[in-house]
């Protein structure tokens, strides 16, 4: 008898856009959130934000449509596979594309809408392949093919301004949060920035990039092909905050950020070579693992820094109560 497949959770870059709000191949790169003139908007402003956001409300329409089916249980990868189809796979982002590049905005917004919509193509290019997985029935470029969807779905938010991520992503704030850095001076920025890449970088292809309907040859073929380039970037992430000098009032956070990231780097690097040795089960062991560590130092930070990791460690959290 075939074994059930259990989606649960399947497109996950689709509802990390909607809820939050970034292909080694994506463009364009994080070079931070785009300026946009501080202030109330005013009511002109305010009518376009809230287009804006509708265009966002219709992204999430059709992604009701991808949540019954990431939830489903399928007897076969066809049934799968027909399921993601009928539900759309591949022009997931279209009518909210749509929707935006028929908007007029104010010159206030002018820049941050052209990144929108860009950034809007760029979903679209990739969803593109996602459909073209479907058709294929071909999990393995489907589960690449979304790592590059999920990297894209929180790069975006970081490229904008608060006040027009807030109207376009939907929720998880954490992604939309801009810090006051004159209370840190340069450390504050450079954690910030170095915790975002992680969020870019880092988790959406080393622990993002599992289906579980993916057999576990196929789910080391998509770690290996994403996990290089991850690991690499984890690295440099960790030797660029360990160099940092912390001002006085952050000694003991960034000790524990050290720590943290360190601890973090054993464990992606231990899940590499355990791919490598086609060992899928204690590639499967280091997600506890990562899971343990990163609640015991997000219990640990304190409030004074909480500004600068927010956006890594103010998601949705897998720890008890958070």
């Amino acid at each position: 008898m075939p074994k059930p497949i259990l989606f649960a959770p399947l497109l996950v870059a689709l509802v990390a856009f909607v809820a939050c709000g970034s292909d080694s191949s994506s463009e364009p790169e994080t070079d931070g959130p785009t300026a946009t003139p501080a202030g109330t908007p005013t009511a002109a402003e305010q009518a376009y934000l809230d287009e804006v956001e509708n265009a966002a409300g219709l992204l999430l329409e059709n992604f009701a449509h991808f949540a019954e089916v990431m939830n489903g249980l399928f007897a076969t990868r066809g049934a799968l596979f027909g399921a993601l189809e009928e539900a759309g796979a591949g022009t997931a982002f279209d009518s909210g594309l749509a929707a935006m590049e028929a908007l007029e905005p104010p010159e206030r917004f002018l820049d941050e809408h052209e990144l929108a919509v860009d950034s809007l193509r760029e979903f679209q290019r990739l969803d593109r392949r996602v459909g073209q997985a479907v058709e294929d029935a071909d999990l393995v470029a489907f589960a690449l093919a979304n790592v590059q969807l999920t990297e894209l779905s929180i790069e975006s938010p970081l490229q904008h301004s608060e006040t027009f991520c807030l109207a376009r992503f939907i929720g998880a704030p954490h992604l939309c949060e801009r810090p006051d850095f004159s209370s840190s001076g340069a450390y504050g920025e450079a954690v910030y920035s170095a915790l975002s890449r992680i969020e870019t970088d880092v988790a959406p292809a080393l622990f993002g990039s599992e289906l579980p309907g993916l057999s576990d040859e196929e789910a080391l073929e998509v770690l290996a092909a994403v996990a290089p380039s991850a690991i690499d970037a984890l690295e440099q992430i960790e030797n660029d905050v360990r160099a940092l000098d912390p001002p006085a009032e952050f000694v003991t956070d960034h000790d524990i950020l050290v720590e943290y990231l360190g601890a973090f780097l054993g464990i992606a690097t231990d899940r590499r070579q355990a791919a490598e040795r086609g060992d899928f089960e204690a590639v499967r062991a280091q997600i506890p693992l990562l899971i343990e560590l990163f609640c015991g130092a997000a219990d640990e930070l304190s409030p004074t820094i909480t500004p600068f990791v927010v956006v890594h460690f103010g998601g949705p959290a897998p720890c008890g109560g958070g």
